[in-house]
C-alpha cells in the first residue's frame, strides 16, 4: 500500500510539472532559467504560500528597457539592457511573451555577511 501511495504521489508531481508548462511555447521556455520554470510549476500546482511565494524577484535582460517599463511591473532598478523587478506568475508570462525580452533569471537578495 505504501508503494502504491508513493507511486501515486510521484505521478501527481510529474503531471503537475507538465501541466504548469502547458501554454508556454518553446521560445518562451527558453527565455526562463530553470529556477523560474520550477517557480511557475509551484504557482500552477498551488504549492506556493499565497502571501510570500506569489511574487518572485527577477533580472530581465532586454533590448528595449522602455517596453519593459510600459508593462507597469514593480521595477526595482533599470539600466540600458536589463532591469530588476518583482513579478507575479501572470506578469512573468506577459514579460516573456515580449519579443524584446531576451532572458529572465531568478533574482536574489544579497545581505552583508557577518
Amino acid at each position: 500500500m505504501r508503494t502504491e501511495y508513493l507511486l501515486f504521489m510521484l505521478l501527481a508531481i510529474v503531471m503537475g510539472c507538465m501541466a504548469s508548462h502547458k501554454g508556454l511555447s518553446d521560445e518562451e521556455k527558453a527565455k526562463l532559467d530553470s529556477s523560474l520554470l520550477q517557480w511557475l510549476a509551484q504557482q500552477k500546482s498551488g504549492e506556493a504560500r499565497a502571501t510570500t511565494d506569489d511574487v518572485v524577484h527577477v533580472i530581465i535582460h532586454t533590448t528595449d528597457i522602455e517596453a519593459i517599463k510600459k508593462l507597469g511591473l514593480d521595477l526595482q532598478s533599470t539600466y540600458d539592457r536589463f532591469a530588476t523587478a518583482r513579478v507575479r506568475g501572470e506578469q512573468l508570462r506577459q514579460l516573456i511573451a515580449l519579443p524584446v525580452v531576451q532572458y529572465v533569471e531568478m533574482g536574489s537578495t544579497n545581505r552583508p555577511q557577518k
